[in-house]
């Protein structure tokens, strides 16, 4: 399957964590190739209490989460398919995102369909 780099998964913390696994793990779900061609896959986030991730667009605070597909292969295009976020009031402001788990579906085209991703 395709391999990932999440470049910048901003996450917003009501405290400093020692090391970046103590506050997520991301696991790359393998999907089903649909019947265009196209393959369904996803992302699945696993948070620490009382953390969470932004969605694409953060809100008033925060940064939206960037995806680096270039290391894949026969990777055409990528979407992300997002999920409906929750809003979060902290400090007087919003912020739109996740906590707990989110499960990110991921389409991706193949240049190539007869070829693996």
């Amino acid at each position: 399957m395709m391999k990932f780099l999440l470049l910048a998964l901003t996450l917003a913390s009501p405290a400093l964590a020692d090391q970046q696994d103590e506050v997520i793990s991301a696991d790359l779900l393998p999907g089903w190739q649909m019947q265009n061609g196209h393959h369904m896959a996803a992302i699945e986030l696993s948070l620490a209490p009382r953390w969470k991730t932004y969605w694409r667009s953060p809100g008033d605070a925060g940064i939206p989460p960037l995806f680096d597909w270039s290391g894949s292969q026969n990777v055409k295009s990528v979407r992300v398919l997002w999920p409906s976020p929750t809003v979060f009031h902290t400090n007087g402001l919003r912020t739109i995102g996740y906590h707990d788990q989110v499960i990110l579906p991921i389409e991706v085209v193949a240049l190539d369909p007869a070829k693996p991703i």
